[in-house]
C-alpha cells in the first residue's frame, strides 16, 4: 500500500488579482522544475491552515488572510496517493523569499493553463479558469 500524505497549497491572490506560483526545485525528483501552488505536508500536530501559514513562513517568508478551502484533491503519484487541501487566500505581507523553489511569478489567471503544473495542481488551474470563463459570460 502507498504511502498517504495530507498537503496544504495556497491559491495566493495580491492586490492584482494575480495568483502566486512557485517553480520546484530540479532535485524534487520525479516533478522537478514543474510549478505549483506553494505550501507543504500537514504535521501530525498541527490543523491543515496552520500548516498552510507555516510552510508560506517557512518557504517564502509571506503571511496570507481570508483562508478560504477552495478544493480538495486526491491524486495518485507514483510513490504515494496525496490528498491535497487548496485554500484561497490573500497576499497579507512579506516580499517572497525562495528558501526551496528556484522560481515565482505571479500570473493573470489566464496565464495559468500555459504553465506546465504538477498533475494534481492542473487539476485546480481547469478549475478555475473555467470559474472565471463561466462569471465573463
Amino acid at each position: 500500500m502507498k504511502e498517504r500524505k495530507v498537503i496544504v497549497a495556497g491559491i495566493i491572490y495580491n492586490d492584482k488579482g494575480e495568483i502566486l506560483i512557485t517553480k520546484r526545485h530540479e532535485k524534487d525528483s520525479p516533478h522537478k522544475n514543474l510549478w505549483e501552488f506553494p505550501g507543504g505536508k500537514v504535521e501530525l500536530s498541527e490543523q491543515p491552515i496552520q500548516a498552510l501559514q507555516r510552510e508560506l513562513e517557512e518557504e517564502l517568508g509571506i503571511q496570507v488572510e481570508n483562508i478560504k478551502i477552495y478544493d480538495a484533491v486526491q491524486y495518485e503519484y507514483e510513490k504515494f496517493v496525496a490528498f491535497i487541501l487548496f485554500y484561497k487566500c490573500k497576499h497579507k505581507g512579506g516580499k517572497v523569499k525562495l528558501n526551496v523553489h528556484t522560481d515565482y511569478k505571479w500570473c493573470k489567471i489566464e496565464e495559468l493553463p500555459e504553465v506546465e503544473f504538477l498533475p494534481a495542481d492542473f487539476v485546480v488551474v481547469k478549475k478555475i479558469t473555467k470559474e472565471v470563463r463561466v462569471e465573463a459570460r
